[in-house]
């Protein structure tokens, strides 16, 4: 591990820009540090779809290390980020030499590509409204701070953005997201989404678990 940090580096990227990945081995991967970032891939139009949401923790470019499948063709920063860019060929060999984190990493390749597909049948057989509240039941899992009358999500997405990840347009999205604050499951305070009614919610996306 010291031997990967001698050849690391650490790289700042603001909102906006972006990280290309190869999907071979050759290049780097790039641990999240700090910040967000949106993982987009280009649609045969030309189209870029948003597929996920990175954190701290998450490594860009950890798919073709971990399985030598093709990665997400790039990833956009959310925020101010920062990075630790590290030899790809590097990472697969500390990889192979320690399980656990192998372990580690392929769970959150699992639980990534869990979340992807349960969003695909989703924008196969589920109307814009229930997409929307589970994208929003999602985020609360993953960004949610608890405060005494509500959820608040500690990320922000522009309904574009959100529509990116669902499979349906801005106005679509604002649409539902309209319709989700009458019924009372959530609401605005300035830019920050805060979830106020977890059950409502929960009826919105036609689920049923407990958060």
């Amino acid at each position: 591990m010291m031997e990967l940090a001698s050849k690391s580096k650490m790289i700042e990227a603001k909102r906006g820009e972006t990280v290309t990945v190869q999907s071979t081995l050759v290049g780097h991967a790039y641990l999240v540090k700090e910040g967000h970032l949106r993982v987009l891939r280009s649609s045969p139009d030309g189209r870029a779809i948003a597929i996920d949401i990175l954190e701290p923790g998450d490594v860009i470019g950890l798919t073709p290390i971990m399985t030598e499948d093709a990665d997400a063709d790039r990833a956009e920063a959310m925020d101010d980020v920062l990075f630790c860019r590290v030899p790809a060929a590097m990472l697969r060999e500390v990889l192979e030499k320690n399980p656990t984190l192998s372990l580690h990493f392929s769970k959150r390749i699992g639980i990534r590509r869990r979340a992807l597909e349960t969003r695909l049948l989703g924008i196969a057989f589920c109307t814009v409204r229930v997409r929307t509240a589970r994208l929003i039941l999602e985020l609360m899992d993953r960004f949610g701070e608890k405060r005494s009358d509500c959820v608040r999500i500690g990320i922000r997405l522009s309904h574009q953005e959100m529509g990116e990840l669902i499979g349906a347009n801005r106005e679509a999205v604002n649409r539902a997201m309209g319709s989700l604050i009458d019924d009372g499951g959530i609401r605005f305070v300035g830019k920050t989404l805060e979830v106020v009614n977890v059950d409502a919610l929960r009826r919105a996306a036609d689920l049923d678990f407990a958060w």
